[in-house]
C-alpha cells in the first residue's frame, strides 16, 4: 500500500472508496441471497418432480407447486391442461418397471417426455413446471466462488 501511494498509483481516499464500494456490493449480495432463501419451504412443493417416492406424485402435491409458481413467480399455467397432462404422467409412472424407477430423475423425465411425444400427447404445460424446477441452482457453488474471490481481493 505504501509503495503504491509513493508511486502515485493510488491515493488513500481512492483506496478507501474502492474498499467501501466492494464492501457494499458484498453486503448487498448477501442481503439479496438471504432474501432469496425465504422461499425454501415453498420450494419443497416441487420435490415430487424428483420422483423419489411414488406417493409424492399426486395432484395435491402438484397443486402446491402450481400455487407457488403462480403466486411468487407470475408463471401462468392452464390448470385444466395441466390436470390432463398430469393424469397421463401419473398413468405412465404406474406402468413403469422396477428398473425404470432406479434411473436418475433426469433420465425418468426424458423417458416420460419421449412417451408423450411418441403418442403425440401435448405436455407443454407440464413442461413449463418441470423447466422451472430444473433451472433452480442445485448447489451454493456460485456463493462459495464469490467468497473465494472476496478472500483473494482482501489478501
Amino acid at each position: 500500500m505504501e509503495e503504491m501511494l509513493d508511486n502515485g498509483e493510488i491515493t488513500r481516499k481512492k483506496f478507501t472508496d474502492i474498499c467501501t464500494s466492494f464492501y457494499n456490493v458484498c453486503i448487498n449480495y448477501l442481503k439479496d441471497w438471504t432474501a432469496s432463501n425465504q422461499h425454501i419451504p415453498e420450494l419443497n412443493s416441487l420435490s415430487w418432480i424428483f420422483m423419489l417416492q411414488t406417493n409424492e406424485i399426486s395432484w395435491s402435491n402438484l397443486k402446491l407447486s402450481i400455487n407457488f409458481v403462480k403466486s411468487k413467480l407470475n408463471i401462468v399455467l392452464n390448470e385444466e391442461e395441466l390436470f390432463g397432462q398430469f393424469k397421463l404422467f401419473e398413468k405412465l409412472i404406474k406402468e413403469k418397471s422396477t428398473e425404470w424407477h432406479s434411473l436418475t430423475f433426469e433420465e425418468k423425465w426424458i423417458s416420460i417426455f419421449k412417451s408423450f411425444k411418441e403418442t403425440n400427447t401435448d405436455y407443454s404445460t407440464l413442461l413449463k413446471l418441470i423447466e422451472f424446477a430444473f433451472v433452480l441452482p442445485g448447489s451454493n457453488a456460485v456463493v462459495e466462488r464469490i467468497f473465494s474471490l472476496m478472500n483473494n481481493y482482501w489478501t
